[in-house]
């Protein structure tokens, strides 16, 4: 009472608190009738040693539980990132690490406003106090995340055996893409990091894939082939010589009396398409290929199969059936003297002639180029 009494009427209520202690902070939040920041919250918990902190963190993944995360703030658009942001937050409670050491010390890789913007949308403070306190507290198990990041994992995954996987469950097993998405998975499960960071050959080629797709494929997993990719989890383990289970979630009811955010709902399927595609259902290609001889185009005869012209194309060619390429690229000749004419002598734009010769700008420059006009 005494110290509300002297600060009160003299620190303004927008006062930065930064560069007091958390206790300090709850004490001028008191007398000037302002609420503390979610993080100056979290730090006012009794602090924790640089080893107690150390030792969290081997405990907390890199992106926190998917049922935790489900139950602090929700599944949306931005999944990943969110789980992420609430592993540091959790690394936050009894220190003083700013957002950007938090998310230095977790080993992620995104913007720190992040971190901020999920505190204040979200009432989940007293929550991550509890859950922080659980991984604390030795006498429940964990798992040495920092143990496993260090392990070159080979995950007896390979791709028949996922397509046996999938068909097993009467999902379609997709490509190259797909089975490189279920690897990343098990790494992800494995490491409690995020499969964006699963090493070479896991991780995508530059510009072969965009970075939702990993995580669609996450969010639409059927529960029969989460389970599987679980068992391979827990075959890799054996195989490196970790006796661990696979994962251990903390109780749910560390995250009750959460208020989330209201999300936004996806706009994607549910799961994973079925086995069984629509070019399965094609008939035999010699007839496919007599009615692309009677219609002439492959878009008519997809749209009456109802599939991609890619599908029907693909399935002329697998049985050897010639199929004419329509729309190929075709150069153009231009008369150099007429083009010299008209650029040179008659001063037409470049676009002018381009529609004079049924052709592209780029078409233009290019034969400009080759005859040593300097262009306009």
């Amino acid at each position: 009472d005494c110290a509300l009494r002297t600060i009160e009427g003299v620190i303004p209520a927008d006062i930065v608190y930064s560069r007091f202690s958390p206790m300090m902070q709850g004490v001028i939040a008191e007398a000037t009738g302002t609420a503390r920041r979610p993080t100056s919250r979290l730090q006012s918990v009794r602090q924790v040693s640089d080893t107690a902190l150390e030792r969290r963190r081997s405990r907390l993944p890199a992106i926190l539980w998917e049922e935790m995360s489900c139950a602090l703030v929700g599944p949306d658009g931005r999944y990943a990132r969110r789980r992420a942001a609430l592993s540091e937050a959790v690394l936050l409670v009894g220190t003083r690490l700013t957002h950007t050491e938090a998310r230095i010390l977790n080993g992620t890789q995104h913007l720190a406003e992040d971190l901020s913007h999920l505190l204040a949308k979200n009432d989940i403070t007293e929550q991550l106090i509890r859950l922080a306190q659980y991984l604390d507290d030795d006498q429940h198990p964990h798992i040495d995340y920092e143990r496993r990041r260090r392990v070159a994992w080979k995950i007896p995954l390979s791709a028949k055996r996922w397509v046996k996987l999938a068909n097993r469950v009467g999902v379609h097993p997709g490509g190259v893409a797909r089975h490189r998405h279920a690897m990343r998975y098990v790494y992800a499960t494995l490491t409690g990091e995020s499969g964006h960071r699963a090493p070479a050959p896991l991780h995508s080629r530059p510009g072969n894939e965009q970075l939702g797709h990993y995580e669609r494929f996450v969010h639409d997993l059927p529960s029969a082939l989460r389970d599987d990719l679980h068992l391979i989890a827990a075959e890799a383990l054996c195989l490196h010589e970790i006796d661990e289970p696979v994962t251990v979630v903390p109780p749910l009811t560390i995250a009750e009396g959460a208020i989330p955010a209201r999300t936004v709902a996806r706009r994607s399927p549910k799961q994973i398409p079925p086995g069984q595609p629509a070019r399965a259902k094609l008939p035999a290609p010699e007839v496919v290929h007599e009615r692309y001889r009677e219609l002439g185009s492959l878009a008519l005869v997809a749209e009456r199969y109802e599939v991609s012209k890619h599908a029907i194309s693909d399935h002329l060619r697998a049985a050897g059936l010639p199929v004419e390429r329509r729309n190929k690229f075709r150069r153009r000749d231009i008369d150099p003297e007429w083009l010299r004419r008209m650029y040179v002598d008659e001063k037409k734009p470049q676009r002018e002639i381009a529609a004079l010769a049924h052709a592209g700008m780029a078409t233009i420059q290019r034969h400009l180029d080759a005859l040593g006009i300097r262009r306009r």
